[in-house]
């Protein structure tokens, strides 16, 4: 589990579920800093960094979190997703926007969150390209918060990204 602060943020960031060497090393949860920091230096983070301003990183208008507060022992470690875990995070954190990363974070938060969403693959993800993350980075800035729930999925496809509209 990480111990996220409760803290209002304009965008969340939903990803699958963390993983740590040794997470035995966290058995009350990994802190919250402690975690983006790690998530930041990872290929997650350095692929989420195209999308959000280096200003962003400090905690004040983005939030993190997983779709399980489980922590698996390598890359690979995939948990199912705690909808009980994921709907808490989504009402402490009540963001603007969520980006919702790889396909089971897109899952859970197309059924969960009503509101601004858009749907990507995992930022780790060999095929995700560099356009795909300017769209994404793109699509969060024309999000008009005032206005009825936009509401995205963006596909890398093999030279092309597409993006479609959600429900």
């Amino acid at each position: 589990m990480i111990n996220i602060p409760d803290k209002h943020h304009h965008t969340f960031v939903l990803l699958q579920n963390a993983w740590a060497y040794r997470p035995e090393r966290f058995p009350n949860g990994w802190p919250y800093d402690s975690w983006v920091w790690a998530l930041r230096r990872s290929r997650t983070g350095q692929r989420l960094s195209r999308i959000f301003n280096e200003s962003e990183w400090d905690g004040s208008n983005i939030a993190y979190g997983d779709t399980t507060p489980k922590i698996g022992n390598h890359s690979g470690s995939i948990f199912p997703p705690d909808i009980d875990y994921c709907t808490n995070l989504f009402n402490r954190f009540t963001p603007k926007v969520v980006i919702a990363c790889g396909k089971q974070a897109s899952k859970v938060a197309s059924e969960l969150w009503k509101s601004h969403l858009i749907c990507m693959p995992h930022p780790a993800c060999r095929i995700v390209t560099n356009v795909l993350l300017d769209k994404v980075k793109s699509l969060r800035s024309d999000i008009e918060v005032d206005a009825a729930a936009q509401r995205y999925n963006v596909i890398q496809g093999r030279g092309f990204v597409t993006v479609d509209e959600l429900p």
